[in-house]
């Protein structure tokens, strides 16, 4: 194809694909180049005058000479040219000095909420014959536990049946870019010339499900210290709960079934899961999907009022899989919901708050007491303030989100992910490749 529009008086014309082009072209002439050169031999002398070089102090050429009517022919190892529209100018082996620094303490059972929770390194007990025992490690590979369960290895071959061979290969080899929309969880990452957009929340639910098939029966705890109680948790999740009153149960009696489901089932939740609740009605510890993430301890009451009706418990199976996806929401890296109501202030408020904190000074500066004359408007002014002091506070928890999400999330997933056919539908969108940017630039 010919791009006559270059030159008014076409003096000049393009080709669409010229680097295509010029490399057959290249390819060509070297290849010929190379064969009429090979049989030719060359004599030579030493800078000193006084004859040619002995054959024995020779050096040896780079091309065998064709003797004897041997039309052997030596291959040419010459690199090929990269082009600048298929050079990857990035690597996923950089690092940087912001990996080694976490943001607003980042360790995992922190939750942003007072001391960390110490982390419990043993995992089930060895009591079931179809899991066998775990062997702790301070490893922080994650190893497939070893489990004879049908459910589980059915499981498992499920996801593995659901692979996409093209996403995996992306994913193992993407070079994370950023985060392009925090709270709408799109993230940019880039693998070789392509730049693709991807919901980092839809990726890293099926990635912690899977973390929780991988590490059945063999998880490492979180404890919680103080134990928070089971029934104060569920209750203030159900009271909150929108849609609970259409269930016809009021909020003690739909607080008393979900707890009662846990509390029937600890020992099975403990011996698989590591979910451990204590006989007095404590949760004590919390299984760890990947170590050095912290989930939101704030979806806490969420998960356990979610785990008494959401979970098929008649079912070995859909128990697992059921509960397994259920703490892997508890796990993905959403938005918390007091960041977006701290961020739905409008600056305009912001702007108010000022102009009437100025306003205040001003009338301070000729009039002792006009705070008293008007006490509503500094109340006002004070409220305003601890909002967007609630607004600070919660900037420090985003940040600390977006860099354990960059720095844990996506290269936990880059070793350990099999990503499924279904998140092609809506959740990983090409979005540019180099070598069409530099032909639009081209004709620009």
């Amino acid at each position: 194809d010919v791009d006559p529009n270059v030159h008014p008086t076409k003096r000049e014309v393009h080709f669409l694909n010229e680097e295509a082009i010029i490399e057959i072209i290249s390819d060509k002439l070297q290849t010929s180049l190379a064969t009429q050169s090979s049989s030719r031999t060359f004599e030579t002398q030493t800078l000193l005058t006084g004859g040619t070089l002995d054959e024995s102090s020779k050096r040896p050429s780079k091309r065998r000479r064709i003797e004897d009517g041997d039309d052997e022919t030596i291959p040419l190892d010459a690199p090929r040219k990269i082009y600048s529209n298929h050079k990857v100018r990035t690597s996923l082996h950089d690092r940087t000095l912001e990996e080694w620094m976490p943001v607003g303490g980042t360790s995992a059972g922190d939750g942003g909420q007072g001391e960390r929770p110490i982390e419990v390194e043993d995992s089930a007990e060895a009591g079931n014959a179809q899991v066998e025992a775990p062997v702790p490690s301070r490893s922080k590979e994650i190893s497939e536990s070893v489990c004879r369960l049908t459910s589980v290895l059915e499981l498992r071959s499920e996801v593995l049946v659901g692979q996409h061979r093209g996403m995996t290969e992306i994913i193992k080899e993407h070079i994370f870019v950023g985060i392009a929309d925090y709270e709408r969880c799109l993230s940019l990452i880039q693998h070789e010339t392509k730049l693709y957009l991807v919901n980092h929340a839809a990726l890293a639910e099926e990635f912690f499900y899977q973390l929780g098939l991988r590490q059945f029966g063999n998880f490492h705890r979180i404890k919680l210290d103080p134990p928070p109680p089971l029934r104060e948790l569920v209750k203030l999740a159900v009271a909150a709960d929108e849609h609970f009153p259409e269930s016809g149960m009021n909020v003690e009696s739909g607080t008393d079934a979900i707890v009662q489901i846990l509390t029937s089932r600890a020992e099975m939740l403990d011996e698989y899961f590591s979910l451990k609740i204590s006989g007095d009605g404590l949760v004590q510890e919390l299984p760890m999907l990947l170590r050095d993430y912290k989930p939101d301890l704030d979806k806490l009451p969420l998960l356990l009022m979610r785990l008494g009706p959401q979970v098929e418990w008649g079912s070995e199976k859909e128990c697992f899989d059921s509960f397994l996806r259920e703490l892997a929401f508890f796990y993905i890296p959403d938005v918390p919901a007091q960041l977006l109501l701290a961020k739905s202030h409008s600056s305009s408020e912001l702007a108010s708050t000022e102009n009437q904190d100025k306003g205040m000074e001003l009338d301070d500066t000729t009039e002792l007491s006009s705070s008293d004359k008007q006490p509503h408007k500094a109340a006002e002014s004070q409220a305003m303030k601890s909002k967007y002091k609630d607004v600070e506070e919660w900037s420090v928890v985003e940040k600390a989100s977006r860099w354990q999400i960059q720095h844990i999330l996506f290269p936990a997933m880059r070793k350990y992910f099999v990503p499924q056919k279904a998140l092609l539908d809506r959740d990983i969108v090409q979005v540019a490749n180099l070598p069409d940017l530099y032909r639009v630039f081209e004709r620009c």
